[in-house]
């Protein structure tokens, strides 16, 4: 409550600040009154590091009770776009360095852009970054926490109406590309048919059959020209952020990869840039196979990022604008409560959700999705239950992201199924036919080549483990070692088989039966 009535404070404060900016004009036109005779954008940013000798705690790492900050790595910002079609209706869209977006802050945020725009606080929609070097946020007892709480709404404030002020005639254009060695799944089976997740550690190259399912390594890119503006890309990417660990950087204020990203992007390319996180509940920037190529310093990492997406930018096309049509919804699971969004325009269409989503259900609201591209963006619109939001496959694993979720079993499927209705919905008020997606959006579910191929010999069997799932002893290269499938009826049709492959798929851990 307290850190409640603190940032509401902030509010009324910023909003007299910016009364005042008017020079008491009550009569001006609003910000959210304003119209274009064609689709605007406007794009405004302002840094939200915090003072660095305050020693605010950092969150990411889970003890950031005690994990203080020392001094700046790489800063913070708080990255805005205002979306305006020719009926007025405009969406605002954060892309902020914060582990988290809290509830307080976006509450506040809303409550005063609304009070000075006349734009509704639902339309001003929020995503974090996820870094792991960020202030923590919420802690109102703390005085370092509740100022830079307070930092962040002003400076939110002021990066919103001058996004709003700087709004012209847009053209929008859209590509994608497949990152290599990026991103990772975190969970591993091996080949004695057991699963290992995060903090696997050292483990050799030979013990491991690989990932549980291949990563999602589709990063979305969105070009917005304005005449004279510097353009504006919005990346859309699933890569969860670099952790630091107990190094140098450690008790560092720092952006990390995403930071040095947009920097090489304005650098090299002379564009500014939003990132936007997609569901990356599940991944990681390093895989614990020791032959894998991995970015593993976030300078590297980003810098990679960046002349990946500087690369793609031949490919952009013109896409389609058109209005604006929103809506957003907020949901009771169980007495977990947690708020959705739907918008679109055009060839593009965007969701919003408060979790760390697992890729699998993102890939199947962006691939079901009725636009040309859609942004899945999660950890969105500040929510106090924000945590791991496994599919139900990964909840057979125990792993650590399974344990340290904070939603009944099964809310995975109910927000992925929510956020596909919501967004049909949208796309069907627009009035518009289906969008036929590029080739190479929707990833190959077929078998991979290089898969591993088993014998069945007499000395096979079938076991069911404690997670409902099945052992299969096979024989793999003249040694007896388990596969995991997926229930009963495979495990019984794979021991009447000769010979089976083992494939990774987006969805589930199977096996292609060579008959």
């Amino acid at each position: 409550m307290k850190r409640i009535l603190a940032l509401v404070m902030c509010v009324f404060m910023a909003a007299g600040l910016f009364a005042g900016c008017e020079g008491g004009q009550e009569e001006k036109q609003k910000l959210g009154d304003v119209t274009f005779d064609s689709f605007a954008v406007g794009y405004a940013k302002a840094d939200i590091t915090p003072d660095p000798e305050s020693q605010i705690m950092l969150a990411g790492n889970n003890d950031h009770t005690t994990r203080l900050s020392t001094r700046v790595q790489e800063p913070l910002w708080a990255n805005c776009i205002a979306f305006t079609d020719t009926d007025g209706t405009t969406v605002l869209l954060f892309g902020m360095d914060l582990h988290g977006t809290a509830e307080g802050i976006t509450d506040a945020v809303r409550a005063a852009v609304e009070e000075q725009t006349g734009i509704p606080g639902s339309h001003i929609q929020f995503n974090a970054s996820h870094t792991h070097s960020a202030p923590s946020t919420g802690y109102s007892a703390i005085p370092a926490v509740r100022r830079s709480d307070e930092n962040i709404v002003q400076k939110c404030i002021e990066t919103a109406l001058a996004a709003l002020e700087s709004r012209k005639p847009a053209k929008m254009y859209l590509t994608f590309v497949r990152t290599e060695n990026m991103n990772f799944v975190r969970h591993y089976l091996k080949k004695d048919g057991t699963y290992v997740g995060t903090g696997a550690g050292d483990i050799a190259d030979e013990e491991l059959l690989g990932h549980m399912e291949a990563a999602d390594n589709l990063m979305q890119l969105v070009k917005f020209t304005r005449e004279g503006e510097k353009d504006v890309v919005l990346i859309n990417y699933q890569g969860h952020p670099v952790s630091p660990t107990r190094d140098q950087y450690y008790t560092a204020i720092s952006s990390q990869n995403v930071g040095v990203m947009r920097r090489v992007l304005l650098e090299k390319a002379d564009v500014e840039s939003i990132y936007i996180l997609g569901g990356s509940g599940d991944s990681g920037h390093g895989s614990v196979i020791a032959s894998e190529v991995r970015y593993a310093g976030y300078k590297e990492h980003g810098t990679a990022l960046a002349d990946m997406a500087i690369a793609a930018f031949d490919t952009f096309r013109e896409a389609e604008t058109g209005k604006i049509h929103f809506t957003s919804q907020k949901f009771d699971v169980d007495g977990w409560k947690f708020e959705l969004g739907a918008w679109g325009f055009g060839d593009l269409g965007f969701v919003t959700e408060p979790f760390e989503a697992f890729q699998t259900n993102a890939m199947a609201v962006r691939e079901n999705a009725p636009y040309y591209m859609t942004i899945y963006a999660s950890i969105a619109n500040g929510n106090p239950h924000a945590g791991y939001l496994p599919d139900a496959k990964a909840l057979t694993y125990e792993i650590y992201e399974t344990k340290a979720m904070f939603t009944p079993p099964g809310t995975a499927e109910i927000i992925e199924a929510e956020l596909t209705n919501m967004l049909q919905k949208v796309f069907d008020e627009s009035g518009q036919e289906e969008k036929q997606k590029a080739e190479g959006y929707i990833m190959d579910h077929s078998p991979k080549p290089d898969g591993f191929t088993y014998k069945v010999t007499e000395q096979s069997v079938a076991y069911e483990v404690k997670n409902k799932h099945y052992h299969v002893r096979l024989d793999l290269n003249g040694n007896m070692t388990t596969l995991l499938v997926r229930d009963k009826a495979l495990a019984e049709e794979i021991l009447k088989q000769s010979t089976v492959k083992l494939l990774f798929d987006e969805r589930y851990v199977a096996v292609e039966i060579d008959k």
